[in-house]
């Protein structure tokens, strides 16, 4: 059900975009003043997409053209610092409007942009990293030296493509990460396999337990039957309940969705109102809002906000929602939400494969906004896609058998959140409706596979490990980012109210909101905000914490239509089918201490708690010896030490908020 549509670009990338933020001055005057970077190229057309002529002169094009930020190089060390817990900056995040004002475009370089694009007769319009010009399409071309194409693709949507890459003074070009509206014909594609009515039949009971406080109505029941999901079963699969038993639900945080479409406040009430639940429920419009009206981008929307409310039911939720009318308003809600800071934890199901995205700016373009919300302490979780490891598939209409990942969940500062299949009994396994029949007659009946693989433009991030590699080179090199991170079910159907009706479906569309839900409930336990979570995922990942925060996906492949070999496989450790696994959400706390039981110096004690697998534990300031542990017991050695001490702990996952009391014996047993 996902939707078509770089920790850490090279050293080299950023010095390059840096290049002529200073002491730039329009150019004006022969050929050799101008240049047509690379970077900013238009892309193609999707394979198999008709060309329908010249676009209309009079026809209004709008673009965005990105620029830089200014000291990249205090960028990427502010970065590290507040990702490496030996720092003293760690985790102590950028307040709203710190990151513009200290690594917002340099205001000499955007004097000089303005008046190079006043001086060819456009009316630049400047904000955060973006400056926004719109004007025919005869005076756009003539402008920016190019003419613009018209397109079908093989999906049926129409839009347009520069024929060349913009012409733009050479002293400006270092300064330009990408321009969005280029091309318009690769867009992103709402949910395609979606059911409505109760099922009947099929497999036997799952038999999860309803999460912990929550209850589905006669409704929900009825339209999961023994065969699909109801979203709080899917969440206390995976452990939410125990968070939320203990006060981990959300209260006071924010969930952010992102959507090219409007959400039915009607279907969210009526949702709310079957499980009992009461969220803060609002809406962003940006660029006049969503104008889905009911069609499948609102059941993405209404869906998306049911699955953040039932795995974090004290939160806060914005829809930030924007028209599905091309890569502008894409980018702009993405500008919005993440400048607005209102919003611990982003989640998004709309993306593109990557040759589109790139084809569109979007790959340069948004790393940008996806490092600021990194500094300010948001994290973003995006779906993988539901086409397996060929993402440029379009359903029904054209199958490609080339190896592509979805962004941005490819992105390096985004959480990309896979797909797996909770079945009827046995353990979970890769999601994969043609895991039995891999062929392309398969694929094309519509079914569909988790996301995954690895990147062809985001270098690998030192967070995580090295599984693949690219036979040639490719932008981003041999060894280049891989998706995803972790997964959660989104091959059995869950169940969703929209237009009035219970309907049900698979995909990461689900997937997304359900982390970005668990990612909300364990804030509430933090001392901070988790950020971008990949990084401490992966540090506990290389400690072994699988059975206490991972369950291991070792079956099954997402090989679609079988046109890859079997790639990728479900195997021991990381893999490029489901990432490190599912989540257990006990480990997956910050460590907290809920009680500290009875003993001596020198004895052993047993605390209870949530996240203590990894964890060090303090009896005030003195480090205890562990003698063993899992998510939520652990048997400590008592330090040394006297009187009433504070007992906490923490680990790679941060530090836990609930803390709890030791008292010292007035005298120590008698040794022999």
């Amino acid at each position: 059900m996902q939707k078509h549509w770089t920790l850490f670009l090279s050293a080299m990338l950023l010095v390059a975009l840096s290049v002529g933020l200073v002491g730039v001055t329009p150019a004006t005057g022969s050929a050799a003043e101008f240049v047509r970077p690379t970077l900013l190229a238009p892309g193609k057309a999707p394979v198999g997409s008709i060309a329908l002529g010249s676009v209309d002169p009079a026809r209004q094009i709008s673009l965005r053209l990105v620029l830089s930020p200014s000291h990249p190089d205090g960028l990427r060390n502010l970065l590290a610092n507040l990702y490496d817990p030996a720092s003293s900056a760690y985790h102590r995040w950028l307040r709203r409007g710190q990151f513009d004002a200290t690594y917002g475009p340099s205001a000499t370089y955007v004097a000089a942009l303005d008046a190079w694009l006043k001086g060819v007769g456009l009316k630049p319009s400047e904000s955060g990293f973006a400056v926004s010009i719109s004007a025919p399409a005869r005076k756009m071309g003539s402008a920016l030296g190019t003419s613009f194409e018209r397109y079908r693709s093989p999906s049926g949507q129409v839009g347009y493509l520069a024929r060349r890459t913009p012409r733009i003074p050479t002293s400006l070009a270092g300064g330009l990460t990408g321009v969005i509206g280029l091309n318009t014909v690769a867009r992103f594609k709402t949910p395609d396999q979606l059911g409505s009515g109760s099922a009947q039949g099929g497999h036997a009971s799952l038999g999860v337990l309803h999460a912990d406080g929550l209850s589905a109505c006669q409704a929900a029941r009825s339209d999961a039957g023994s065969q699909y999901l109801t979203l709080d079963q899917v969440g206390a699969a995976y452990g939410l309940g125990a968070l939320i038993a203990n006060g981990q639900n959300g209260h006071g945080k924010t969930i952010g969705l992102y959507e090219l479409a409007d959400h039915f406040a009607s279907d969210v009430d009526a949702y709310e109102a079957c499980f009992g639940l009461s969220n803060r429920v609002s809406t962003v419009s940006v660029d006049g809002g969503g104008n889905s009206h009911g069609g499948l981008g609102t059941i993405e929307a209404d869906l998306d906000i049911e699955t953040a409310v039932t795995e974090a039911p004290g939160a806060s939720i914005i829809s930030y929602e924007a028209p599905y009318n091309g890569p502008a308003a894409a980018y702009d809600l993405w500008q919005v939400i993440v400048s607005d800071d209102a919003a611990q934890v982003i989640s998004t199901s709309f993306g593109e494969c990557e040759p589109e995205a790139e084809g569109d700016g979007a790959i340069t373009s948004y790393t940008t906004l996806f490092e600021q919300a990194a500094a300010q302490g948001q994290t973003i979780t995006a779906a993988t896609g539901d086409f397996g490891s060929e993402d440029c598939v379009v359903p029904g209409v054209k199958h490609a058998t080339t190896e592509e990942v979805d962004f941005p969940a490819s992105d390096a500062w985004v959480t990309a959140v896979g797909g797996t299949t909770i079945p009827p009994s046995g353990p979970e396994v890769t999601w994969n409706d043609c895991q039995s029949d891999e062929r392309a007659a398969c694929a094309a009946k519509g079914e569909e596979a988790g996301g995954g693989g690895s990147s062809r433009y985001v270098s690998r991030p030192s967070y995580q490990p090295n599984v693949l590699s690219w036979p040639s080179a490719q932008p981003c090199g041999r060894t280049c980012r891989e998706v995803p991170d972790i997964s959660a079910n989104a091959g059995t159907k869950m169940v969703y109210i929209s237009n009035s009706t219970w309907g049900y479906g698979p995909g990461t569309s689900f997937a997304a909101p359900l982390i970005a839900g668990l990612v909300a409930d364990r804030n509430v336990g933090c001392t901070a905000s988790t950020g971008l979570f990949n990084p401490a995922l992966y540090a506990l990942y290389r400690e072994g914490a699988y059975g206490t925060a991972f369950v291991d996906i070792t079956a099954g492949n997402n090989d679609l239509a079988g046109s890859n070999g079997g790639n990728y496989p479900a195997l021991p450790g990381y893999d490029a089918a489901t990432g490190i696994g599912t989540p257990l959400a006990p480990g997956l706390s910050c460590p907290e201490v809920i009680s500290v039981g009875s003993g001596v110096r020198g004895g052993d004690v047993t605390i209870t708690g949530l996240g203590l697998e990894k964890a060090s534990f303090f009896f005030g300031v003195r480090a205890a010896k562990v003698v063993s542990a899992d998510a939520t017991r652990a048997v400590v050695v008592v330090p040394p030490g006297s009187g009433s001490v504070k007992v906490h702990a923490t680990s790679v996952l941060g530090t836990g908020s609930e803390s709890s009391r030791f008292t010292y014996p007035t005298a120590s047993p008698p040794t022999s």
